[in-house]
């Protein structure tokens, strides 16, 4: 139902996400709406032919942390994120 907030259930607890009256989740003001943001860029990318942009070194990187959290969580330890 709108305006009533989405019920977020995990690891036994419960999380409240707002939700505004239309249903849409709330993420703040358009310009700081990561998803709509990454969307609007990737379909410029797409249907204009404009430049993505991230390049591979963004994507080199974000592929980098991810593994080294999968590794801390496998170890249960924290890890370095530092990149020299």
């Amino acid at each position: 139902m709108p305006g009533r907030p989405l019920l977020l259930e995990r690891d036994g607890r419960t999380e409240r996400v707002p939700v505004n009256p239309t249903g849409e989740q709330l993420a703040g003001p358009p310009e700081h709406d990561a998803y709509r943001l990454e969307f609007d860029a990737v379909s410029a990318t797409v249907l204009g032919g404009a430049a993505p942009p991230y390049g591979r070194a963004d994507s080199d990187e974000q592929a980098g942390v991810l593994e080294l959290l999968r590794r801390s969580a496998e170890q249960h330890a924290p890890l370095d994120l530092s990149f020299d």
